[in-house]
């Protein structure tokens, strides 16, 4: 495949391949991976990340404020002191992931699953949270 990319977040790249996978429900195309990568300290303001798998990142000390993460996976992700402001996180999963100290002033959290997560001093004022999984 042609190695067409467009630049949707000011440190990566989201491939059209992945674009693919979304419009044909994964039929064609591939899933955007970026597992175990690192975006400490990075700001990724109002950017517009659907469904790509950031299992075991970092991202600690990270501004994704006003972004879209729908139906992302953060499985044992550490976001330790993030900011996530007036964002939107439904479907997502956090799965065992490192919050603690996060700011989700404002956020969206519809069948959003933090299964397990480290949610330490975090802060969910004003978010809303619809059917989501706290569970231990």
């Amino acid at each position: 495949m042609a190695v067409e990319e467009r630049m949707i977040m000011s440190d990566f790249k989201m491939p059209i391949e992945h674009e693919l996978w979304l419009k044909t429900d994964g039929k064609e195309g591939q899933q955007f991976n970026l597992a175990g990568k690192d975006f400490s300290n990075k700001d990724l303001t109002n950017s517009i990340i659907i469904d790509v798998i950031f299992d075991g990142v970092n991202m600690d000390y990270a501004d994704l404020s006003y972004s879209n993460l729908g139906y992302c996976s953060f499985k044992y992700a550490s976001l330790i002191n993030s900011i996530i402001v007036k964002a939107e996180a439904n479907d997502t999963v956090f799965e065992r992931a490192k919050l603690n100290n996060c700011n989700f002033f404002r956020t969206t959290f519809i069948r959003t699953n933090f299964s397990q997560a480290d949610l330490r001093n975090t802060n969910f004022s004003g978010t809303l949270l619809k059917e989501a999984d706290f569970s231990n």
